[in-house]
């Protein structure tokens, strides 16, 4: 069985951890999924990234003004995004992230 976008929300909601994210004044928040690694364990598309890296995985059209520059709260832990790329045909977001 094939997987809808439909079903996304829920799948992040119970294997995610927590995601919020203001812009303009407005909160998003939402349910993502967190990995983190050094940067040689996550293919940046020949960026350089020193140290730690979280990537974290959302749902596209959630989180609009995502962008490099962003601050995340996952999981109770602010991080910088220094990436944004989309991924599976432009359902997912991926933010690659820093440790404020």
């Amino acid at each position: 069985m094939a997987l809808a976008d439909a079903d996304l929300p829920g799948l992040l909601e119970e294997i995610g951890v927590p995601v919020s994210f203001t812009a303009s004044g407005v909160v998003y928040e939402g349910h993502g999924i967190s990995r983190e690694g050094d940067s040689s364990s996550f293919n940046t598309e020949g960026m350089t990234f020193t140290g730690r890296v979280r990537r974290v995985t959302l749902q596209n059209g959630a989180w609009p003004g995502l962008v490099a520059g962003s601050t995340l709260t996952v999981n109770g832990v602010a991080q910088r995004v220094v990436h944004v790329r989309l991924i599976d045909g432009g359902t997912l977001i991926e933010a690659f992230c820093a440790t404020v």
